[in-house]
């Protein structure tokens, strides 16, 4: 199944018979503060320097990392099908209860602990223009659709924040009756999802090949 691209203006909606649903069953396990998973494979040992020095150069790593290797975004979609959309309170209860917290750009993030403090390990923004998320006015929470990512080069293990928000989506998915989509909006195959992973594998050591040269 495919979705189209949404225009700059927001989708208008057909009427919804009903809320989406939000179980409630397991959300104290979902009530998540910061995680920590692996540093990237690239990262030096900081045995001995201060933090100072260490967040300085882990941040000219990924400049390297970026000039060589380049970026790499991954995306995955949670869609609530043809002329339908996520209520606000839905979509609220539902990103609060995976972990996910609102903050910078009006978006709603997944914190991981890292040496220069949290950093966002993935992201969550509206599928419509301009994508925005805001507690505060409720209309921009009710959307067709949720767009999950996150950013490479950053200063966790891409292949591992990959796993976290993998689960976040299907939660996402199974709360709100919603539809998981790949990056291009087709639905998510158990091969799309394995294609990523070795995507990741791959950048990972490209990363680790462009750290080493960088601290040669």
């Amino acid at each position: 199944m495919g979705v189209d691209e949404p225009e700059d203006a927001p989708i208008q909606p057909e009427p919804v018979d009903r809320p989406a649903r939000v179980s409630r069953n397991d959300d104290d396990a979902w009530n998540l503060g910061p995680v920590r998973i692996p540093r990237p494979a690239w990262g030096r040992d900081g045995h001995g320097r201060d933090d100072r020095d260490q967040q300085q150069d882990q941040a000219a790593t990924e400049d390297t990392i970026s000039e060589v290797v380049g970026e790499k975004i991954v995306v995955l979609h949670v869609h609530a099908g043809e002329g339908l959309c996520f209520t606000a309170p839905a979509v609220r209860e539902a990103l609060e209860a995976s972990g996910l917290r609102f903050g910078q750009h009006g978006i709603f993030h997944r914190h991981v602990d890292t040496s220069r403090g949290q950093q966002p390990m993935f992201s969550v923004a509206s599928m419509v223009k301009p994508g925005t998320l805001n507690p505060d006015e409720p209309d921009t929470l009710e959307t067709p659709g949720l767009a999950l990512f996150m950013q490479l080069p950053g200063p966790f293990d891409g292949l591992s924040a990959f796993e976290q928000m993998l689960e976040a989506a299907r939660r996402l998915t199974d709360q709100l009756e919603g539809h998981l989509l790949d990056g291009t909006r087709c639905d998510l195959t158990n091969q799309a999802v394995e294609h990523i992973r070795e995507e990741l594998r791959e950048y990972r050591r490209l990363a680790h090949l462009a750290a080493r040269r960088h601290h040669a």
